[in-house]
């Protein structure tokens, strides 16, 4: 609820984002973030409310997974592209926007894969 929030700050670390990434981990092992501009605020609590879900789930983090960005679609384009280049890629990638998740899903079409 809003009240076990506190603030519109710690909204951007509520359950929502870990609630996601543990849904996507019961049929997905390797989750791929990529972080937002390292200057802005939410970045932090963004890939904070990532590496929080991976404990839940009993994972640990692991840096080839994990991309640095920029809250625009050619930062999500770019991240996407890098993690799907790896020789283990993930099986999924949360990006800390709509902007860079867009950007992903153009990555992952121009390597051919389906969304």
């Amino acid at each position: 609820t809003l009240r076990d929030i506190g603030s519109a700050r710690n909204l951007l670390r509520a359950p929502a984002t870990p609630a996601a990434i543990e849904a996507a981990l019961t049929a997905f092992v390797r989750v791929g973030f990529i972080k937002g501009h390292p200057l802005h605020g939410a970045s932090p609590l963004r890939y904070a409310g990532y590496c929080d879900a991976l404990e839940a789930a009993g994972l640990g983090r692991s840096p080839e997974l994990i991309e640095e960005g920029d809250f625009a679609f050619a930062g999500g384009f770019a991240g996407g592209t890098a993690l799907l280049s790896r020789r283990r890629p993930p099986t999924a990638i949360f990006a800390s926007n709509d902007d860079m998740a867009i950007g992903v899903i153009a990555a992952a079409k121009a390597a051919g894969l389906r969304v």
